[in-house]
């Protein structure tokens, strides 16, 4: 336990100190994120805060002992190799094609080389659904899904911290009450790491995280949920702190798809969260709904194995029907 804190406090000092750091040389250098028709913001804001959440990501959890384990020191690795694509696209402008293969194949080798498959889905009343040799395959999905829903996410300020502190904190305890200290460490890096970041971002969004922080956490959140579900927690219930991201960028592609749009590559402003903005409502007010929809999620996680299967199915239930009820309402709101 006393890692898991100090992996927490130490990610947290390293991104309160280093995200002032890099918010000056990210103007000395000009690597700001200019704003575009589809922006939230009005003037160029620096996009270098997820490296010191990285940072503090990496350092604290390698200080905690967490690198004696080898499946988060490759997740680590991993995050580090996504977060180099996104400078490089930074820079370089690279196709979103080529992006989408490298995470690809950084999933593809972790599934299969590193063990992080989803075998099975355990339902309430015993329903479960095995994916045989598709394992793999619906491991590596989920992952490159996740990464690119965090990314899309991350739009607000505040939205991508406060969404990594309420889910690192339901994963850090999710994993301890498995007995994973190396996966709980992890957690409370991220955490703290965000903890450290969103004081920055929230108030003023004075620096972004831009996508080598949202690529990064999407992507460790993915294998933190594998992770914790190949040691016996049921996946739904991991998911649940997520799923505020999840459902909100799953169901803008859809409707998008449905409309005949480009409903992936071209940057729009149709998510839930940019309605909610551009109909008045401030980057601190969506922030906070989102982030209570997270904890909201994160509480039937954590109490999710202890409940009986007529309650895990209500919850789960409940749970998901305040996410769509959530969209009804954005969209009743806009039509009014």
């Amino acid at each position: 336990m006393s890692a898991v804190v100090f992996s927490f406090g130490a990610a947290f000092t390293i991104a309160v100190v280093l995200t002032p750091v890099l918010r000056r040389f990210a103007h000395r250098i000009g690597y700001l994120d200019v704003p575009g028709a589809n922006s939230s913001h009005a003037t160029p804001v620096p996009r270098s805060g997820g490296y010191a959440i990285l940072f503090g990501i990496v350092i604290a959890s390698g200080v905690a002992g967490a690198f004696a384990d080898r499946g988060v020191t490759v997740f680590l690795a991993s995050a580090v190799v996504l977060a180099v694509v996104a400078a490089i696209d930074d820079f370089r402008s690279l196709p979103r094609f080529s992006r989408f293969i490298v995470q690809i194949v950084v999933a593809t080798a972790i599934a299969y080389e590193g063990d992080a498959l989803l075998a099975t889905v355990l339902l309430p009343f015993g329903v479960d659904v095995q994916f045989g040799p598709f394992a793999g395959v619906v491991a590596i999905a989920w992952t490159v899904g996740m990464i690119n829903a965090y990314n899309f996410m991350d739009g607000l300020n505040g939205m991508a911290s406060v969404e990594g502190i309420v889910c690192g904190v339901a994963l850090t305890i999710l994993s301890l009450s498995i007995d994973d200290p190396a996966g709980a460490v992890l957690a409370a890096a991220i955490a703290g790491a965000c903890a450290g970041f969103v004081p920055f971002n929230l108030p003023s969004g004075s620096i972004f995280m831009g996508d080598a922080g949202s690529a990064s956490l999407g992507f460790l959140f993915a294998m933190l949920s594998l992770r914790l579900a190949a040691m016996g927690l049921p996946f739904v219930a991991v998911v649940l702190p997520l799923l505020p991201f999840l459902f909100d960028s799953s169901a803008t592609v859809v409707l998008r798809a449905a409309r005949g749009e480009r409903f992936f590559a071209t940057r729009h402003r149709s998510h839930f969260y940019q309605r909610l903005n551009q109909m008045g409502y401030t980057h601190a007010q969506v922030t906070a709904l989102y982030g209570l929809l997270a904890l909201a999620g994160s509480v039937v996680a954590l109490a999710y194995t202890v409940l009986t299967d007529p309650l895990k199915l209500l919850l789960l239930s409940g749970v998901v029907a305040m996410h769509v009820a959530f969209a009804l309402w954005v969209t009743a709101r806009e039509n009014r």
